[in-house]
């Protein structure tokens, strides 16, 4: 016979109704922003079941406003679906991963570079660097009547902005360990921030 193990929950654990939150979209403006992380994440290509590897670059806004007015310091901005190689194209020019590495360093890659590729310590070593933004509103695939803010450029910083503090930095760091996994939309580079309790 086989016993199983009991857990059970903390009897002073209590589940509560919690309200959405809701923010408002950022302007279709230029932010510069603070580089948080890269993830290498396993996704199917487009219109295939074949898996291929993408970064995914999380960002978090160092100033600027909502359309409301509001400050939009630590606002959480990624870039989603950034192919892992480097190329140029004869109709679109440099990849998004060129745009958003050499955007970070301020400088084009060296040949050196590309010929040697970009490794995890090289990328890695681009995090807690600032960037400027541009961001434009789209509108979701799966609902009208979402919208959400979209990076479409990567662009060097011209000065460099108050960094986050440690207090920013722990309180991003929670609210993103408690965020669902939640997939993400292609056209969807704002974290939305009524995902993340607070």
């Amino acid at each position: 016979m086989c016993h199983k193990a009991k857990t059970m929950l903390n009897e002073n654990f209590k589940s509560e109704k919690v309200e959405t939150k809701s923010y408002p979209l950022l302007k279709n403006d230029v932010y510069q922003a603070q580089l948080l992380d890269i993830k290498a994440v396993e996704n199917k290509k487009y219109k295939s079941n074949e898996v291929e590897t993408v970064f995914t670059f999380e960002f978090a806004v160092l100033n600027g406003k909502d359309v409301d007015g509001n400050e939009a310091r630590t606002r959480l901005l990624a870039k989603n679906f950034v192919p892992t190689y480097l190329y140029i194209s004869a109709k679109n020019g440099k990849n998004t991963l060129y745009k958003i590495v050499e955007a970070l360093l301020g400088r084009e890659i060296t040949q050196e570079e590309e010929a040697g590729g970009l490794t995890g310590a090289f990328l890695n070593a681009l995090i807690g660097e600032q960037v400027r933004l541009l961001l434009e509103k789209g509108q979701s695939k799966k609902d009208a009547n979402k919208f959400y803010s979209n990076i479409t450029n990567f662009l060097p910083i011209e000065t460099n902005c108050e960094p986050l503090t440690i207090d920013e930095m722990a309180k991003i760091n929670e609210a993103k360990s408690k965020q669902k996994n939640t997939p993400k939309e292609d056209n969807q580079d704002e974290i939305r921030m009524e995902d993340i309790p607070f």
